[in-house]
């Protein structure tokens, strides 16, 4: 029997094909995401996030710190989950039950305060998942995953930066692979690196992303 890996399948779903797209909306990207496993409740998403809108109010006319202050009042209890299975980063589990992956939280904050008017934006520092306003002259920063902690600006690490659709879907594929991995299911762990290629990288970062995909393929055989 031959123990060659399967080939990459052909990017042909509605994940990949807002893949291809330069800048793809944050909210539909993560409802397809999920969609690439099993059906998704589109209209319970938009209204859960139009509900915590709700709850954080009118805050226009506030300063950057006041409307995150607005954000943690309405996200504030949102927990923190290992990404050992989908639910930790889909995005309509993580609404229902106000529970997932960091970045999942931290793309919930971004999704409602565009809602409400706050323009909020998703960075990284040191593989942590933060939450920062994208106006105002010094940083504004929560945690959401530590109750939507304010995070002063000098405990942010310098390799902060912000992170765009492709890059929260690659965090939230890349975690859920390992989280698979160590629970043992490994045919979740080869879905999850096979979107991951679908996502636009380098040549470099592509072969990596193959190996280990090949990698997990093998533990099949």
């Amino acid at each position: 029997m031959s123990t060659d890996p399967a080939p990459d399948p052909l990017p042909t779903g509605p994940f990949a094909t807002l893949a291809c797209a330069s800048c793809p909306d944050l909210e539909r990207f993560l409802v397809s995401l999920v969609g690439e496993f099993r059906l998704v409740d589109v209209s319970a998403v938009t209204l859960a996030l139009d509900r915590i809108a709700l709850d954080v109010g009118y805050v226009r006319g506030l300063d950057p710190a006041a409307q995150l202050d607005a954000m943690r009042t309405a996200l504030g209890d949102l927990r923190p989950l290992p990404a050992a299975t989908l639910d930790a980063v889909a995005i309509d589990r993580v609404l229902e039950r106000r529970a997932g992956h960091p970045v999942l939280l931290a793309a919930i904050h971004v999704l409602a305060g565009r809602r409400a008017g706050v323009p909020l934006g998703v960075i990284v520092a040191e593989g942590r998942p933060l939450v920062a306003h994208r106006r105002g002259r010094e940083a504004v920063v929560l945690d959401p995953a530590d109750g939507a902690r304010r995070v002063p600006g000098g405990e942010l690490p310098v390799d902060a930066r912000w992170r765009c659709p492709h890059q929260v879907a690659y965090h939230a594929l890349t975690a859920l692979a390992s989280g698979a991995m160590e629970r043992g299911d490994v045919g979740l762990a080869i879905r999850a690196a096979e979107l991951r290629l679908d996502l636009p990288c380098d040549a470099d970062s592509r072969t990596v992303l193959e190996l280990e995909l090949n990698r997990l393929r093998a533990r099949l055989n």
